[in-house]
Parts: C-alpha cells; structure tokens; sequence
C-alpha cells in the first residue's frame, strides 16, 4: 500500500486545491502523469497493466542516453517530442561540458541557470501549456521535475517521509511565465476563477444591471445614464471569461453612488397603475385624440417585479459594501500565490526569480482574460483597455 499512498499524497499535492476528484479532467490529467512517473500503466477497464522492465540507468554521463534516463525518471519529462527538442540541441554542444551544469543549480542561481541553458529557453514554448523556459529550469536546477503539462509548473526539491512512510516535508512549486508585450503576465486558465466568489457576484451584478437597463421602471434618477454606459460597454467589450480593466473601474465608479441611492420601491407621486390579470403595470404614457379622449395608453413595468429588483440590487454585497470588489478580485491573486512558492519571469530574454511574498507586494492584478487573471508590475503604465480574443 505505500506505493499507492504516495500516488495519492504527490495527486493530492499537485491538485491546487488539494482534493483529488477523477471526475474532474485536469486532475485526472494529473493522475495519469503521476501514475507514469511511478511506471503504472493502466488498461481500458482502469486496472494496472503489467509492470515494464525498468530501464537501466547509463554509466556514461557524458551522452544522451545519461540525460535522456535522468529527464524521463527523475524531472518527469515524458513527451517525447520535448525530449526530441532537447537532443536535437544537446547533440550540437560539448557534451562534458553540458555535464558540468546539468541539474547542479539551486532556484536561487536562475540568471546563471538561464545564462548557461539558454539555447533550451523555447524548448516546448509551441506547446500547449508549457511555459517559455520551462525546460532550460529543468535542465539546470537540481531535484526540479516537470509537474505536467496540465499545471505548467516545476516542482523544486525531494519529499521527505517519516517511519510510517508519511510525508514530512514538502516540495515547492515555481511557475515560469512570460510577460506579454503588453507587460502584464498571466496565470493561467483554472476553475479556481470561474467557480469563484468573484465572478458569481460579478456576473450576479451585470444581469441585475442589465435588467434595470431594460426595464426602465427602476426610477434611479441621476445615475441612470451611467448605468446604461456600463451596461453598453459590458455588452460590447465581455466575451466569455473575459473581464476588462474598462468595466472594473466603471463599476468601481458607480457602486459607491448605489450603495448611498435611496432606492424607490413604493409607488411613486404622479404616476398612474393598471392592473391586467391581477399584475400591477405602471402607466407610462396615455395616447389621446384631437379631442384630448384617451385611445390607448403604453404599460411600463410590472411593479412587484420592480419591487424584486430593488430589492436584490440593494441586497448585493458590492452595492451594500462597494469595497469588497476590490477585496474579491485581489482574492484571486492571493489564492493562486498560495499554490506556488514562487514565479520565474520572464521578459525580453531576462530571467528573475520572485517569491511568493514579492509577488504579492510587487503585483497587483486588474483584469481577467480567458479566465486567467492578469498581473502588472507596480509602477508600470497598464495596456489599452483591450482584450484580445
């Protein structure tokens, strides 16, 4: 059973929020990693296959038979097309001399790390879900291992287990991102965010917003205007898990102005009501003949309904307390600083290493594109309010 508890304490570890799940795709991708890098093969109907022969490590450190075992079985480089990509530009070097560097660096040295590997920096950058210069950290830094395409992390360091085969100390994940020409980093795709307290009370506020919009019976005199520009640049710039930097400081504009509104949610002075099947209606406009006869009047909105809406405007938590969007959203960032000890950035052929409390003081996120939160360095000017698709 120990092999088995150390498959699930390295799914649960890798997992970001520590609950392993097979019917969540990306942990499932997780799993099928971790259970190659022990050599456990499953068959169609989910039981282990029949152990392979383990391959037999190379005396020779001088060659790529050395480093190609030392990737696949302890950095848990398993594509072959990356291991390819890394030979194709191992075979061009003194392979000595590659020895020398290959895996003796701590984290701490990355500039020297990136100095030396730099030919290995776009290794698997056409890749999917790695990151650029993923592989040349690998290369150079010492008990580091890939932790799998789908997390796009590096996993630093050894587990240390007690006598009862517990682990007692963990392993720390870095995250390699590239800054984009626009300055700002990315994080990556995760349910974190969309499963968030953030983005229900975002989406939670935009559809009351919009109703209010099209409603035109919610009488919020003075800001309705402001309203219908939110709402108008909401419909024009949102694409799915997609949220500008526009509608954030829009909204950051106008909470403030309904959390101090004295919303109407009686009857109102001067304005006359029908009732048709039982619903009461406003009466908004009353059409008369050259005589001045009524011949037909226009219905506004259905009073209870409005009342509703009121009510559930007034009762949002960023219209009762407009601070917390800010709270929220910054929530996000804390949250995935939480999974990672630190982030190796770079920029313009620059490598620096930030820790986790650096990032947190250094950066601040302000927009959200394709469901990733994206991350600009204090200081410096943000990109034009435009999301790419």
């Amino acid at each position: 059973m120990e092999v088995i508890d150390k498959i699930l304490n390295e799914w649960s570890f890798r997992c970001h929020d520590g609950i392993v799940d097979m019917n969540d795709p990306k942990k499932k991708t997780i799993l099928e990693e971790i259970l190659k890098e022990f050599n456990v093969d499953l068959d169609e109907r989910g039981r282990p296959k029949k152990a392979e022969i383990p391959e037999t490590k190379p005396e020779d450190e001088n060659s790529w038979e050395y480093v190609k075992y030392i990737l696949k079985n302890e950095a848990g480089v398993k594509d072959e097309i990356i291991l390819k990509e890394i030979e194709a530009i191992y075979s061009k070097e003194n392979p000595s001399e590659f020895s020398k560097h290959f895996r003796k660096y701590n984290i701490k040295d990355i500039d020297k790390v990136f100095s030396i590997f730099k030919n290995y920096v776009n290794v698997g950058s056409k890749k999917r879900g790695v990151g650029k210069g993923e592989f040349a950290v690998i290369l150079g830094v010492a008990d580091s291992k890939s932790g799998g395409i789908a997390e796009k992390d590096i996993v630093v360091g050894k587990d240390t287990y007690d006598a009862d085969g517990k682990i007692i100390a963990n392993k720390d994940i870095y995250d390699v991102k590239e800054l984009t020409k626009a300055g700002d980093l990315r994080t990556g795709s995760s349910g974190y965010i969309t499963n968030s307290k953030f983005q229900l009370n975002y989406s939670y506020l935009m559809s009351l917003l919009v109703a209010i919009d099209k409603n035109n019976g919610v009488n919020i005199s003075g800001i309705e205007e402001e309203i219908k520009n939110l709402v108008d640049y909401f419909r024009e710039k949102y694409k799915k898990g997609n949220i500008s930097e526009g509608i954030l400081n829009r909204l950051k504009e106008i909470l403030p102005k309904l959390s101090k509104y004295k919303f109407e949610s009686e009857s109102k002075d001067n304005v006359s009501y029908i009732k048709v099947n039982g619903k009461k209606y406003e009466i908004s406009n009353i059409n008369k003949d050259e005589s001045g006869n009524p011949i037909s009047i226009t219905l506004g909105s259905e009073v209870d309904e409005q009342k509703a809406l009121i009510i559930k405007l007034k009762n949002h938590p960023w219209v009762k307390n407009p601070k917390e969007l800010d709270i929220e959203f910054n929530n996000l960032w804390l949250d995935y600083l939480k999974g990672i000890k630190g982030l190796v950035i770079y920029d313009d052929n620059n490598f620096k290493l930030y820790t986790s409390d650096q990032l947190k003081t250094e950066f601040y996120p302000y927009r959200i594109v394709q469901n990733q939160i994206s991350v600009i360095q204090k200081g410096t000017p943000p990109p034009k309010d435009e999301i790419e698709e």
